[in-house]
């Protein structure tokens, strides 16, 4: 059941866990399983979530004579289909041609909801709703022992990157700018977390000079993500296609500034409390990284101005009651 549904099974939610993996003959099976598991579930919403779960939620709505209410969710911002995986693209090619069949199409960003209606989804019933932050969470670290434990001086500036090993996320920007920042200030650190994000990883090391691998950090998949972000001075994201990432909103919910790039709702999200740059450019990621190093206080504010324009827009709480009002509204 993957991370998450030993965790929704402990809080008392009944998971069931189909193991479809779209490579194995089996999956075609397993997908008959999922109409006999819906025709016994008697459901009064079906809601998909993401491409290949959309078209799992519209077959399990079709196979139904009491056809409940149909919600699909896109957390994508589709800027150009030939650049995804194959069956991704096939993916998306079908939820397009049977988008009209949901009674409503949520997005997470406002910006995926205009591209994928550019590439010819159906607007009639878009809706976005953001992702959600937990702001009551203050979990207590000792920052000059985590950073200690890390081989940080207690008075180093830290970046952090906090991604798994995908083209998208585009680890080679933040390091390219991450080294000539390096270069330049013997007390500035870099923190890169996620997975395949490691030493070992030839093709990542590339990116990084002997000199300064010892202030550029790969330190591979974490569980301690929330208390590494919270011992870094700003959180960098550097992907060249995103919708609405939860790495920024969960740096600025432990109130750290971020600097990222300009797509998706990155620009929505972070408003005045941090740094945007065009994506691919590790020429402009460098200098607002140094303009963070160059101005402490700001950069320490704009940490503060972070946590509350989280918590009065994004707060988990009102995200909540945003779904709930759409399935006891729209959807009912």
């Amino acid at each position: 059941m993957g991370r998450y549904g030993p965790l929704l099974a402990d809080s008392g939610i009944p998971v069931h866990c189909l193991r479809l993996v779209s490579s194995r003959p089996s999956t075609y099976a397993r997908l008959g399983n999922l109409l006999r598991l819906i025709r016994s579930l008697a459901p009064d919403v079906i809601q998909g979530w993401m491409y290949h779960g959309n078209l799992a939620a519209w077959l399990a709505h079709k196979a139904l004579d009491s056809k409940p209410r149909l919600a699909w969710n896109i957390r994508h911002s589709l800027y150009d289909p030939k650049l995804e995986p194959l069956r991704t693209r096939m993916a998306i090619e079908s939820g397009k041609h049977l988008s009209g069949a949901p009674r409503v199409i949520l997005y997470n960003s406002h910006v995926s909801r205009v591209l994928h209606e550019r590439w010819g989804f159906c607007p009639r019933h878009g809706h976005v709703i953001p992702n959600g932050f937990d702001v009551s969470r203050d979990d207590a670290i000792d920052v000059a022992s985590m950073r200690a434990a890390l081989g940080l001086p207690a008075d180093a500036f830290v970046f952090g990157h906090f991604a798994r090993d995908n083209p998208v996320k585009d680890h080679a920007s933040f390091l390219k700018a991450a080294t000539a920042i390096a270069a330049r200030h013997s007390e500035v650190y870099f923190l890169a977390a996620g997975a395949g994000i490691t030493a070992s990883n030839e093709r990542l090391m590339a990116n990084i000079p002997p000199s300064l691998s010892a202030r550029i950090m790969l330190l591979g998949e974490r569980e301690d993500v929330p208390a590494l972000m919270r011992i870094c001075d700003a959180v960098v994201s550097s992907s060249y296609s995103e919708a609405f990432p939860n790495v920024l909103g969960e740096a600025m919910a432990s109130g750290v500034p971020c600097i990222a790039t300009d797509v998706g709702d990155c620009a929505y999200l972070i408003g005045d409390t941090g740094l945007l740059v065009p994506p691919r450019d590790t020429v402009a990621m460098a200098a607002a990284m140094q303009t963070m190093i160059d101005y402490p206080e700001q950069t320490r504010t704009w940490g503060k101005l972070a946590r509350e324009r989280v918590s009065a827009n994004f707060s988990l709480h009102s995200v909540v009651e945003q779904y709930a009002a759409l399935y006891n509204g729209e959807l009912v």
